[in-house]
């Protein structure tokens, strides 16, 4: 039961609070922690309006009563998942802040660690509600944050919501349609010395799109480094080109973005000898690419860079062996690019199966699924057709 004691400091605590006499409030609630409850609806009416509350409030709270930052506020979720919903543009002091929601959130997760792994009822993430806000609302994330946003739980950047959307699409599909034109910029706006508000506002938005950029790299990086997709294989740190060719996450639209920027990492080698070009061969299609002519990843890498098809890796496989080694069976936009950009690979033989490519293509047919098997014959057609005397005499055939 109150005391008249503990309802004068009760209105002396909210009091401060409204006048935002943070030192007050911080030493009212170290003397009479049972009271902090009060401080909370202060922080839910900020976000209910979108607006970030004030740091010093979200310290003073956690502080005391580190469980209200995984509490369900409603169908959004936690005070973090309603915090990334909020605006950034925040003033502080007279002055927009925009990492004023950045360091909210650092100071909630530094409270109770395991808030980023919290989910709404739509099965939502805090980094989903973070990736949610498109590019044309507010300056974008800044990739430090974003690191430290999924540093203690890389799983997050390819978890589900309900309908089965990731972080990593929402960052992707948020942004692409901008990405492709502010990497066209030219380089002499770059370099501008004189003052034009327009130019300014230009060049901004083009900082905005390159930290977008850096972020989709950050979420590739720990996607490879803690093994969450199947086919980067590798340990070591790839170059990001060869990192966009790799990923089953990358599409064909996304690699050509990425060979605009990458364009010098065209003619790089790994440790084991790969060029782009090879490891996106591993793959061939992804899952989102259509069967659409130039729709497809080899094809882009081999547009960019031709001669990429006549380089051979560490174990001196050209990049058509390495296709036909992995199942790829597709002429058009594949095998025809790669053939076409190198046709005297035609007559060389796999270095394991010393195989011509239209049989090597045959011997890897029989571990392919029935309806593949056109493709197949469409593919060793269009080889034998370019290399007809290798058929003329059984003996060219091993």
């Amino acid at each position: 039961m109150n005391t008249k004691g503990d309802d004068q400091v009760s209105q002396q605590l909210v009091a401060n609070a409204r006048r935002k006499n943070w030192s007050q409030v911080s030493d009212i609630a170290k003397n009479h922690p049972s009271l902090v409850h009060q401080l909370e609806p202060f922080v839910l009416n900020d976000l209910k309006i979108g607006r970030v509350p004030p740091i010093e409030l979200m310290e003073i709270i956690l502080k005391t009563q580190p469980e209200f930052a995984s509490q369900q506020i409603d169908f959004h979720g936690t005070i973090l998942h309603k915090l990334f919903m909020a605006s950034s543009l925040t003033m502080i002091n007279g002055q927009i802040d925009v990492h004023a929601k950045e360091n909210v959130a650092r100071v909630i997760l530094d409270a109770h660690p395991q808030c980023i792994s919290i989910v709404n009822s739509q099965k939502w993430l805090p980094l989903h509600s973070l990736l949610t806000r498109g590019m044309d609302m507010e300056p974008a994330i800044h990739p430090e944050f974003l690191e430290f946003m999924i540093q203690s739980f890389p799983q997050s950047i390819i978890m589900q919501n309900s309908g089965g959307v990731t972080p990593l699409d929402m960052l992707i599909s948020n942004s692409m349609y901008d990405l492709e034109g502010a990497f066209r910029l030219d380089s002499s706006i770059l370099k501008m010395e004189y003052y034009n508000p327009t130019m300014e506002l230009t060049l901004r938005k083009h900082r905005d799109y390159v930290r977008v950029w850096k972020c989709l790299v950050l979420m590739l990086r720990y996607i490879q480094k803690h093994e969450m997709d199947g086919d980067l294989e590798k340990e070591a740190e790839i170059s990001p080109l060869h990192l966009f060719a790799s990923s089953k996450y990358c599409d064909a639209k996304l690699l050509k973005i990425a060979v605009s920027i990458y364009d010098r990492d065209l003619r790089l080698q790994d440790e084991n000898g790969d060029l782009p070009l090879h490891l996106a061969c591993r793959k061939g299609r992804t899952s989102h690419d259509s069967n659409d002519d130039g729709n497809d990843k080899i094809q882009t890498l081999v547009d960019a860079y031709p001669d990429g098809c006549r380089i051979e890796n560490a174990n001196h496989d050209l990049p058509l062996f390495v296709a036909l080694n992995h199942f790829e069976c597709k002429w058009k936009g594949n095998l025809e690019a790669l053939v076409t950009a190198h046709p005297d690979s035609l007559f060389q033989k796999d270095c394991k199966e010393e195989l011509y490519p239209f049989l090597l293509l045959a011997a890897k047919s029989k571990e392919l699924s029935e309806c593949m098997q056109t493709l197949v014959l469409e593919s060793m057609f269009e080889m034998i057709r370019r290399c007809p005397s290798l058929i003329v005499k059984e003996d060219n055939w091993i």
